[in-house]
């Protein structure tokens, strides 16, 4: 599997164990930048094979348009609605959000 990675990724400590392990596995894989406002990646790859994205939303969008497989986590199901139904008590201890009361 040919792993797409975004650079500029918040979560630095995850971003830097997930570049370590890859590295460690020996994984091919290529860092990108998202275009702002775009459905864009510099540089600009087409890998071929199984190909797998990690990074924001919008890389998710660029593996589907390019058709990627299984290219993203994202699909239908990829929605709180459907989770909650899933999972009720899913983020329940979240501090801040409305509870009704």
């Amino acid at each position: 599997m040919f792993w797409v990675v975004q650079e500029n990724i918040k979560d630095e400590a995850t971003y830097d164990h997930f570049i370590q392990a890859l590295y460690a596995l020996n994984i091919e894989h290529t860092l990108v930048k998202v275009v702002p406002f775009s459905h864009d990646v510099i540089p600009d790859v087409n890998p071929t094979g199984r190909v797998m994205v990690w990074g924001s939303t919008t890389l998710d969008f660029v593996a589907k348009n390019k058709g990627w497989k299984p290219g993203t986590f994202l699909n239908e199901n990829f929605d709180q609605r459907i989770w909650r139904t899933k999972y009720p008590t899913l983020n329940d201890d979240a501090e801040g959000r409305d509870r009704g009361n």
